[in-house]
């Protein structure tokens, strides 16, 4: 799984408009980089550099209990472990979907 999410850009969702311009509006990203260091970024947030509205912080995929986790360690000290679960080629963190892109996409 690990390799899956190496130097990858995994976003989720959050709802469709189909007004003027239309498209999915995006809720958080995760920027997964090779070295183990992730950005995490939120509403309002541009996808440019921490300082845009994310923070930084270490990632890990770890099994545990049969299940594989994404463990999210905050600069800040916060911690958060995630159930990473895949059909196919369809990514699931805690059973919502989050779409898998490369890095600079």
């Amino acid at each position: 799984m690990e390799e899956r999410l190496s130097n990858k850009k995994l976003v989720q969702f959050s709802g469709y408009s189909s007004g003027y311009s239309g498209g999915y509006s995006s809720d958080k990203k995760l920027m997964l980089a090779p070295a183990s260091s992730v950005s995490v970024y939120v509403p309002g947030a541009t996808g440019g550099s921490a300082g845009s509205g994310g923070s930084d912080g270490h990632w890990r995929v770890y099994e545990e209990a049969g299940k594989a986790l994404l463990e999210l360690s905050g600069s800040d000290g916060s911690r958060e472990a995630l159930q990473l679960t895949a059909e196919g080629t369809k990514t699931f963190l805690n059973g919502r979907r989050w779409f898998v892109a490369g890095i600079n996409e």
